[in-house]
């Protein structure tokens, strides 16, 4: 529509991080944010992505368990992003009680993304800005804070009145710690200067 918008999305949930940023969005009064969770991490902390739906927030898609089509033998088939989006959906639908509609293929892939999303009924969502919060060091850090404050209101040309913007809210399930960071404090902390 006319005017600008901010999308603000947090992928890799759930987490008490994942909480923590949910309280601070409704403090902020942000009344839309979208979590576009795997359900590995959702059935680890299902507590987590109850509350956070009942905050009013929606839980997107973002498969089962976050692995890259070179890490599952014969990529990401049909078949097997169909069981990833649906086993991820059906959980979502027990735990809030809502369906999903939204679908972000890990790391922006999009081998049969489109396809497999479809046939789920569902519409992809990417990005437009990076904050990159996933390389955080494991402690709230002031320096990073800011980094993911530039990153997170330095908006591009391109897609500049509707920018989508991402920022994890939980460590992707296969990644190693030294590979990405599990801690998201400096998100939240960063939250305040993104939604005055």
């Amino acid at each position: 529509g006319p005017g600008r918008t901010v999308a603000l999305t947090f992928d890799d949930g759930a987490s008490a991080d994942m909480l923590a940023i949910a309280q601070v969005l409704r403090a902020q009064s942000v009344r839309a944010a979208t979590f576009f969770d795997t359900g590995a991490k959702d059935a680890q902390s299902p507590q987590a992505v109850t509350d956070v739906s009942a905050m009013g927030f929606l839980i997107g898609n973002h498969t089962w368990d976050h692995q890259y089509p070179k890490a599952v033998r014969g990529g990401w088939s049909l078949p097997y992003l169909s069981d990833q989006i649906s086993r991820t959906a059906a959980q979502t639908l027990r735990l809030t009680g809502a369906g999903e509609c939204f679908f972000r293929p890990p790391g922006g892939v999009q081998d049969n993304v489109l396809a497999a999303a479809a046939a789920q009924g569902m519409s992809v969502v990417m990005w437009s800005v990076d904050t990159s919060d996933w390389q955080s060091p494991p402690r709230l850090d002031p320096a990073f804070q800011q980094r993911i404050i530039t990153r997170a209101t330095t908006l591009p040309a391109a897609g500049a009145d509707h920018p989508i913007v991402l920022m994890p809210s939980a460590q992707a399930s296969h990644e190693p710690e030294p590979q990405g960071t599990s801690f998201r404090g400096t998100t939240a902390a960063a939250l305040p200067a993104i939604t005055p």
